[in-house]
């Protein structure tokens, strides 16, 4: 069993934390929180980084008497938005340092300096390096370091994920400030894609769809690695409003009928308004499921129309070649009930699949991308980040070569 790692999202609806360890592949959560934080995100940027600062300063010492753990973080693995990813590929060789030319983590550490060093267009900073294979100098090829193994040269194939450089800025910036390490970091869709990994019934090339809070990201996996990356601003809790304007109930409320009914067309004799069964806070409210529907369906117009878009943006240079690719759909938005219904009347050429959290003690969708922040970590694969760094002290207390390039598809790729 790895050692237990802290993960933290800073997302448009709050702060979520997951300490929990990889075994046998597979992630398990010790325990999970979220903070709830309003008003401070806006169309993919943290508006008010004090917010936040304000939920991470609580996270020193963690103790929750009801899941009887207490927790103490010193350092934090941090998932980044993926909003502005590029995803570029790269090629690089070395000599090994041994003189009997048996590999060494020196020389794996050498040759992804090499990538490291890589310069990067644009604004963009590098994030993290993926490996996809290492090649000794007779050609044999490994997914992971082969260390031990006799070749006068290493040869490095990697993906090289940046984003943003003041987006990188701001978020490493929010969490050394309050006096915490960063252990390592990675992007969102990649999380993600090393989560669903661990779900065989599902496909290993496909879209992912992750329909957050504010922003919905969409990418293009290809053998469970991303190859790139598109967003929009438009989330779970956009619908939350108009539901609570359309229905004229708080937000909270709004929330809880999105969860609880979703949008739902079956015919039922006695059709009462909410406020009939839903409980006495909806007393005032004099809706029923078909305006409920309405406001879910004018919702999902807009939404099916910018995720085409953006799905047309992200496969364009391919000419076609993806247009029946499956759709793998996840985020906290992803569980309204009727989701399916809109997306496959969007996407009629595509099976529709839903990843599910089958974690123990995590059957939250929305903390996809920290369990697959877990799986990611708990491999050594020469990454950025020192992938078995000790990050959370948790006991249980009683209750009171090549030039950069952007990755190409090959037609056997998929």
């Amino acid at each position: 069993m790895d050692k237990p790692i802290a993960c933290i999202e800073l997302g448009a609806s709050g702060v979520k934390l997951l300490v929990g360890y990889c075994l046998n592949g597979e992630p398990y959560c010790i325990y999970r929180t979220f903070r709830k934080i309003r008003g401070a995100y806006n169309d993919g940027q943290i508006t008010d980084p004090k917010a936040y600062s304000a939920v991470l300063s609580t996270f020193h010492e963690v103790k929750d008497e009801q899941a009887k753990v207490s927790i103490n973080i010193s350092d934090f693995t941090l998932v980044l938005p993926s909003v502005g990813l590029q995803v570029y590929e790269n090629e690089k060789t070395t000599g090994t340092t041994a003189s009997s030319n048996e590999i060494a983590k020196l020389d794996i550490s050498n040759v992804v300096s090499l990538v490291r060093k890589q310069n990067i267009p644009g604004s963009n900073a590098i994030v993290d390096i993926v490996p996809d294979e290492f090649i000794l100098d007779n050609g044999e090829r490994y997914a992971n370091p082969p260390f031990g193994k006799k070749s006068e040269s290493i040869t490095i194939k990697a993906k090289i994920h940046t984003l943003p450089e003041g987006l990188l800025v701001l978020y490493k910036n929010l969490v050394q400030h309050e006096d915490f390490r960063i252990s390592g970091e990675s992007v969102s869709t990649y999380c993600l894609a090393e989560w669903i990994k661990t779900m065989p019934d599902l496909p290993t090339s496909y879209i992912l769809l992750d329909m957050g809070a504010k922003t919905t990201s969409v990418s293009l996996i290809g053998n469970g690695s991303p190859y790139g990356s598109q967003s929009f601003f438009l989330g779970g809790q956009d619908l939350t409003e108009m539901i609570a304007e359309g229905l004229s109930l708080e937000e909270g409320h709004a929330e809880i009928l999105k969860l609880r009914y979703g949008y739902d067309e079956r015919q039922i004799a006695y059709d009462p308004p909410f406020a009939a069964f839903a409980g006495p806070e909806y007393a005032t409210c004099q809706y029923k499921q078909k305006d409920l529907n309405n406001i879910i369906s004018s919702y999902f117009e807009e939404f099916g129309g910018l995720a085409k878009n953006a799905i047309n943006q992200l496969l364009s240079k391919y000419n076609g070649r993806f247009d029946t690719l499956p759709l793998v759909v996840t985020g906290g938005a992803s569980r309204l009930f009727g989701v399916k219904t809109f997306l496959s009347s969007v996407f009629p050429r595509r099976e529709i699949f839903f990843a599910k959290s089958k974690t123990i003690g995590c059957l939250d969708e929305g903390y996809g991308a920290l369990l697959g922040l877990l799986v990611a970590k708990s491999q050594y694969k020469g990454t950025l980040g020192d992938n078995h760094t000790s990050m959370a002290s948790v006991s249980r207390v009683s209750p009171k070569k090549e030039k950069t390039k952007r990755p190409s598809l090959e037609d056997d790729t998929l």
